[in-house]
């Protein structure tokens, strides 16, 4: 499997005006969604990116994502794809709403603050895209704490959306032409490799030290701390 990183993304790249960075987020999200925010979810908005703007240093354990985040060329299985990590608040916050695919997490769902809770604490979201750069899914990971007490990241173990049915073969040429099925294990195994390689996901278990507002695959949903398994639970 080749990984080639084409892009880089830092904290450093994002607004440090919270009003600003709110409008800007607000015009994006509708451009992308033609959702447009309600008082509520703008109050959201504004509240999660102060909490994040406040824990803009690199003590922040939010910053490891800064390690991984980016666009990624993956040559794997005779075929090519793109991994794009980020945390973006509209790349969190559109991962599901103005797509195609139920989700918990669409804004005018039960969920929907999750996302919200994600970009303030500067989850990443994978975005897996095919090699013509059509979206085909994506998966969420956040900053956890390992077995040894040290800052990790977690992966959350579906990807969305969830249209079951899925073979082994190799990647589809796009969800909605039928001539491939996505292969859900290859882009799972794609991305664990990704992590590993940058030195992270080499535990049993993990947990989120802080209570999770949002849906996850992992456990129970709704305000719990959520767990996850890393490579040595695998036998890796």
């Amino acid at each position: 499997m080749e990984i080639t990183q084409l892009s880089v993304l830092t904290e450093d790249d994002f607004p440090t005006d919270v009003n600003m960075w709110v409008e800007e987020c607000v015009e994006e999200f509708y451009d992308k969604t033609k959702h447009m925010m309600t008082t509520e979810e703008k109050d959201l908005l504004t509240s999660a990116l102060k909490y994040r703007i406040k824990n803009r240093n690199k003590d922040y354990e939010g910053s490891v994502f800064d390690k991984v985040m980016g666009l990624y060329k993956i040559e794997a299985a005779g075929d090519v794809f793109y991994i794009e990590l980020s945390n973006d608040p509209v790349h969190i916050l559109s991962r599901t709403t103005g797509r195609s695919g139920y989700s918990c997490e669409q804004i005018s769902q039960h969920y929907w603050k999750g996302p919200f809770q994600d970009l303030g604490f500067r989850n990443a979201t994978a975005y897996f895209y095919n090699k013509d750069m059509k979206w085909l899914g994506r998966l969420n990971t956040r900053w956890c704490l390992n077995d040894s007490g040290e800052i990790d990241i977690g992966v959350d173990p579906n990807i969305y959306p969830m249209m079951g049915g899925w073979d082994t073969g190799n990647l589809l040429r796009g969800l909605e032409s039928g001539e491939k099925k996505r292969d859900d294990k290859l882009l799972h195994n794609t991305i664990w490799t990704l992590l590993a390689r940058k030195g992270f996901l080499y535990y049993e278990k993990a947990h989120t030290p802080y209570s999770y507002v949002g849906h996850s695959d992992t456990t129970i949903s709704g305000g719990v701390q959520l767990p996850f398994k890393g490579l040595k639970h695998h036998g890796y």
